[in-house]
């Protein structure tokens, strides 16, 4: 890039100074200014720009890149403009002018063109037609160049120029099918937008590990003001974060079944010594007296273990303070999607129902447990965004958000996933 600025400004110096000084035949008529070509040039440089049109257009030209900014992002569109007309949008310098000189078209200061050219400001002036106007725009140039009196040697030839140069009022009437300018708009600009907004987000919370607490239906509800710098947004606000969940307990108990057993005797065998009877189930007992007492019925006892599991459910209401960064991008002229990421400090306000503890493996009173009163949550959030007017757009997407330090003396944490809505009103 050096290398071909100090080339042009080299050739330039030299054809100025061997050339510019020659007959006003080298600065005669305005052929390649009047050239008609359509260009579309989407954020370039200048330089880039100028060498776009050089190609397309067959011309080439001729500059000091110190004179004018040639790094400058532009876009401009034409259809079957002169290049004079595209000159004048992409420099858009009053200090410049331009020329032609023989197959160049010279693009310097204005207090440097030659007296003898015919020179052109690189500044478009447009006005409104009047009323009694059938036309679609007109030009006005009123431009003065004086130059003193300037002796240019030449071998041992010396003329005298003292010259001036006046370029009265002059109107061109552009008739309404001539092409229409588009104002260059350099691609830097800084667009800031801020705006104010209001959301609700229903979830799904629950505390982990504890497989013992499950989680529940919850949600939040905040109030965001942020700034919309380009394809960056940042947005800070306000709310409140309802969380619900579940926690199982399960109770044992001792159960002692009964079951009644009939039996019947039989004498089996009768010895001298003694009677020998069968009991039902193959025990024989001997009884020396023919007197005995046997029992005829009786129970079998059974002890088994019941189970009862029980849920209770609790609520913990939070402050929060949420704060999100997003990039964005356009999808459609009223659609955007985005991808952020969300901190958000939140304080506890009040506690209430029963959670699991597993040291004592049971319910217990969550406003007995050491809950701390200050958390933090990170949070992903896809998002897209459709634009109901110019000052009002709804935006929608899922998210999933965690706690970033235990809210418990055990390692618990919150875990939650949902979706959210906000409408934002831009100021």
């Amino acid at each position: 890039m050096v290398g071909k600025q100090f080339r042009v400004l080299v050739i330039s110096s030299l054809l100025l100074f061997f050339i510019g000084a020659g007959t006003s035949k080298m600065y005669a008529g305005s052929v390649l200014l009047s050239k008609l070509i359509s260009v579309n040039i989407q954020k370039q440089t200048t330089e880039k720009a100028l060498l776009l049109i050089e190609k397309k257009a067959g011309v080439h030209f001729m500059y000091n890149p110190q004179m004018f900014n040639t790094q400058k992002t532009v876009t401009l569109k034409l259809q079957n403009a002169t290049l004079k007309e595209i000159l004048q949008c992409l420099i858009n310098n009053k200090d410049m002018v331009f020329y032609e000189m023989g197959k160049y078209i010279v693009i310097t200061n204005k207090h440097q063109a030659p007296m003898q050219a015919i020179v052109i400001p690189a500044f478009p002036s447009i006005v409104k037609p009047t009323e009694t106007e059938t036309v679609a725009h007109r030009v006005i140039l009123d431009t003065i160049h004086t130059y003193d009196t300037i002796k240019i040697t030449k071998t041992k030839h010396v003329v005298i120029y003292d010259t001036l140069k006046v370029y009265d009022t002059i109107t061109k009437i552009i008739p309404k099918e001539a092409p229409v300018l588009v104002v260059v708009t350099p691609s830097t600009k800084i667009k800031n937008e801020w705006f104010g907004e209001v959301s609700i987000s229903p979830q799904y919370s629950d505390i982990i590990p504890e497989a013992k607490n499950l989680g529940d239906l919850s949600l939040s509800a905040n109030v965001n003001f942020g700034c919309k710098h380009n394809n960056i947004e940042c947005k800070i606000g306000v709310g409140g974060y309802w969380q619900r969940g579940i926690s199982e307990s399960e109770k044992s108990t001792k159960v002692v079944d009964y079951e009644l057993r009939k039996d019947t005797i039989q004498m089996w065998q009768k010895y001298k010594i003694g009677d020998y009877y069968d009991l039902q189930g193959n025990h024989i007992v001997k009884y020396d007296s023919t007197y005995i007492s046997v029992p005829r019925q009786w129970y079998n006892i059974t002890e088994r273990n019941s189970t009862v599991i029980t849920h209770v459910g609790y609520s913990i209401k939070w402050v929060i303070i949420p704060c999100h960064f997003k990039y964005i991008w356009q999808v459609s002229k009223r659609t955007s999607a985005g991808v952020g990421l969300g901190l958000t400090s939140a304080f506890v306000t009040s506690k209430t129902g029963f959670i699991y503890d597993s040291n004592s493996n049971k319910c217990v009173d969550i406003s007995t447990k050491k809950f701390k009163s200050f958390a933090l949550f990170a949070s992903f959030e896809p998002s897209i965004s459709y634009s109901l007017s110019k000052t009002f757009s709804i935006e929608f997407g899922p998210f999933i958000q965690t706690s970033i330090r235990s809210i418990m003396n055990e390692q618990s944490y919150v875990i939650s996933g949902g979706c959210y809505v906000g409408l934002r009103k831009y100021l």
